[in-house]
């Protein structure tokens, strides 16, 4: 496979799981020399070093693969996982167009490419984007409860919707001005902000959120039951 010479991606920041590195095979950063070749064998390959992407790698030596290496098209390990606040971007979604907020799948790609320097795939980028509003729908909407039991997925369409157990709207103002301060913080000084999100994702732990989503599943929610 080639490796790449290309810019780094705007408000990219380190990946706790970098901390394992020293476990695993090895990590395919973006090369500064093009045209360089790989051959060498892997039991695993993930791509993309983001916060899924190390936990799977870890995993993967956990349970016994020797050789496992993580390819991430970045100089920098991390994806968006460091910068991630569990938004979930969409356009022409049907709550959005009841709002009468005016936004196009293009203008969304756009965007999207702009926030990773350009090293999306743009036709994939698109095709996400054209779809996003589906998604949401799909939430929101009867397909959601037609997937598993009704009674408890309705519940929890209920929740999504109608209730705000984490505070996100009374300081919505105080979080944007705090996400404002964030990513000011990366453009002054990159190697302080990947510092601080290393200990900050660290420091999380065991409160993955795949992690919690399944046991939520198992123990309480029963969806697939």
């Amino acid at each position: 496979m080639t490796k790449q010479h290309v810019s780094r991606r705007a408000f990219l920041a380190g990946s706790a799981a970098s901390m394992a590195l020293g476990s695993l095979a090895g990590v395919a950063h973006a090369a500064t020399k093009p045209q360089e070749q790989w051959d060498e064998v892997f039991d695993v390959i993930v791509i993309g070093s983001g916060l899924a992407g190390m936990c799977a790698a870890l995993a993967a030596k956990k349970n016994g693969c020797k050789k496992v290496v993580v390819l991430e098209k970045m100089s920098y390990l991390g994806g968006n996982s460091a910068i991630a606040t569990g938004d979930f971007g969409a356009v022409n979604s049907q709550l959005t167009r009841k709002q009468g907020i005016k936004d196009t799948p293009e203008a969304f790609a756009e965007d999207i490419s702009a926030a990773c320097g350009g090293l999306n795939h743009p036709d994939l980028t698109l095709t996400v984007a054209r779809n996003s509003g589906r998604a949401i729908d799909f939430l929101t909407g009867p397909e959601m409860t037609a997937a598993g039991s009704s009674e408890l997925l309705s519940r929890l369409q209920t929740e999504l919707k109608n209730k705000d157990w984490f505070q996100t709207l009374p300081d919505f103002s105080a979080y944007v001005v705090r996400k404002g301060q964030a990513l000011a913080d990366y453009t002054a000084n990159p190697l302080d902000w990947r510092r601080r999100c290393l200990i900050n994702i660290a420091n999380a732990g065991l409160f993955s959120s795949d992690r919690t989503i399944a046991e939520y599943d198992r123990d309480i929610w029963h969806l697939g039951k």
